[in-house]
């Protein structure tokens, strides 16, 4: 007891350096959490308040928590005294029994009773102790929670495709796409972009693949170009025609593997429903208690609050991730999700999350909420991910596109031998601010107050460098 006593103070001071450096990296985050709090909910708020103020507890210099692991210095001091008067008592024993001799034949040495007043002092001996009960104790929960993750981590697609999904072996051909040519004129595309961020220019395409991109990368490019390939490019399907691709997920991820663009595309939409999930759990106090009282069930400790805090938010991860799994097998089968859930929307409950990982799959396709009912689409979160995504690597994968889909039926098509042309006549009637009197009048009898516009906009561009 002694000799683990002794390790104290420097345990201890380690503690301290240690506690010191998270303090630092603490009210970073704290200071990033106030500066971000009012677009937070009052519910999530809370929460995350809640969890600041457990962790400094334990390192801030005045945290309860701190302050009472600091003074197991003075107590190892105490005890190691304490220690050694109970082993001076016990030598004393063994001293006189050791020396004892009887005074005649029928004199004998009650050793119990001698040694009865140093059992009592080293059963009064106060065990150091900060309330905690150390160490995993539901092994299995913890296991089946940490099978979830490797189950998504080691082949996410195969989770969530939906059942009698027929998957495209298709390897694309795009030694001659535009996003070839793109990498072997480098130089020349970071020029053009450079130029496109002072807010000008148009778009063109050349075979040496510079000058392709010029548009100006707006708000606006976002929006129109997203829509525009929401609208017209193809996406998963349960069975795709034989001539036929994942293209908006190609557009998204660029991979040559029809396969390996629809498992990313599947792994970003699923990080992207975790996090939303992620935030519905926070909000929702029921959800919180119940991740809870499962940490504590995994931890076996009630006073270890770090610990269990860990773990929650551990066990709300989890949880938003299983969920997310089921929203995008839900997608990929058709079906809607809600971008924020509400309560009766949310499908997973904590037994089925064990279940999952302790099956090893999503279980039956039935929804125990209202999911698949309404929300968004597949397309819609894909549209999503275009915004997000949105770059001069997508541009040029959605004229791979183009070139590919063309080029069944004119083989020698090439975007780089196109133009970009714009021909347009506008025609607009109006009124005269000031002369005009009531509402606006036809054209040919407003009594000659109202005026026409005729605007013609003809314009192409063709790189040929």
């Amino acid at each position: 007891m002694i000799k683990e006593l002794k390790k104290l103070p420097a345990l201890v001071d380690a503690y301290e350096k240690r506690a010191d450096k998270l303090n630092e990296k603490l009210q970073e985050s704290r200071r990033k959490f106030e500066e971000e709090q009012d677009g937070l909910g009052e519910t999530v708020r809370a929460a995350l308040e809640d969890e600041i103020r457990q962790y400094e507890s334990y390192v801030s210099q005045d945290g309860a928590r701190r302050r009472e692991i600091v003074n197991l210095k003075p107590l190892g001091a105490a005890g190691i005294q304490y220690a050694e008067g109970v082993i001076q008592d016990a030598e004393a024993v063994i001293e006189y029994i050791d020396n004892w001799e009887p005074e005649s034949e029928n004199d004998g040495l009650d050793e119990e009773e001698l040694w009865e007043p140093v059992k009592a002092k080293w059963k009064a001996y106060g065990i150091l102790s900060l309330g905690i009960e150390f160490g995993v104790k539901d092994k299995e929960k913890e296991g089946l929670l940490e099978r979830i993750g490797d189950l998504a981590s080691g082949g996410l697609l195969e989770l969530v495709l939906p059942e009698g999904t027929v998957l495209s072996g298709k390897m694309l051909e795009l030694g001659a796409a535009p996003s070839a040519s793109r990498e072997k004129g480098g130089e020349r595309l970071k020029e053009g972009l450079e130029e496109s961020d002072t807010g000008s220019g148009s778009w063109g395409t050349g075979s040496g693949g510079g000058g392709i991109v010029k548009g100006v990368r707006s708000l606006l490019d976002r929006v129109i170009i997203g829509e525009y390939a929401i609208r017209f490019f193809q996406t998963f399907s349960k069975e795709i025609p034989g001539d036929s691709f994942y293209e908006l997920e190609y557009i998204l991820k660029g991979d040559k593997e029809d396969k390996a663009n629809l498992a990313q595309a599947a792994a970003a939409l699923t990080a992207v429903r975790q996090g939303l999930n992620l935030v519905h759990i926070l909000s929702d106090s029921a959800k919180r208690q119940e991740a809870r009282a499962l940490a504590m069930a995994i931890v076996g400790a009630t006073g270890f609050m770090p610990l269990v805090t860990v773990v929650s938010f551990f066990v709300m991860a989890v949880w938003a991730l299983g969920e997310a799994l089921l929203d995008v097998r839900e997608l990929l089968d058709k079906g809607r999700v809600p971008i924020f859930k509400t309560q009766d929307q949310w499908n997973l409950g904590l037994e089925g999350l064990l279940n999952m990982g302790r099956n090893k799959s999503l279980g039956d396709k039935g929804i125990t909420g209202s999911g698949g009912k309404s929300g968004t689409d597949y397309k819609g979160y894909l549209r999503i991910l275009l915004f997000t995504g949105y770059g001069a690597d997508m541009i040029y994968r959605m004229m791979d596109v183009m070139q590919i889909n063309i080029g069944r039926d004119q083989p020698e098509f090439s975007m780089a031998g196109c133009a970009c042309m714009v021909d347009m006549q506008v025609q607009a009637g109006g009124k005269h601010v000031f002369f005009s009197t009531g509402l606006w009048k036809s054209q040919s009898g407003d009594g000659g107050l109202g005026y026409d516009i005729n605007m013609e906009v003809s314009g192409s561009y063709l790189d040929r460098e």
